[in-house]
């Protein structure tokens, strides 16, 4: 099963009321859930493209960080690790 943009690379679910500091920020956005993939699911320039965002919550020496800085419309960086990766641009943002 496939999200709306055809993003399969993860999972997001709406945070539980009182639980995360962002969900007043989210209130009223729609939620989709696409289905996780996996620790071992292959990435590729058209799975990333499909998705709306991709999201670095851990910094992994395995991961080519040039795919998404190349193929994302928008990468949230919250470890750096891009910026470790020589990866750079307008779409990369460090968080």
């Amino acid at each position: 099963m496939q999200g709306a943009s055809g993003c399969r690379a993860g999972v997001r679910h709406p945070p539980a009321s009182g639980s995360s500091p962002v969900a007043p920020v989210l209130a009223g956005t729609p939620v989709r859930s696409v289905p996780y993939l996996g620790p071992k699911a292959a990435l590729s320039h058209e799975v990333i493209s499909a998705c709306d965002a991709v999201l670095i919550m851990t910094d992994h020496d395995s991961i080519d960080y040039q795919l998404p800085g190349k193929s994302a419309e928008i990468v949230i960086d919250t470890r750096n690790a891009c910026a470790r990766a020589g990866v750079a641009g307008s779409n990369v943002v460090k968080a």
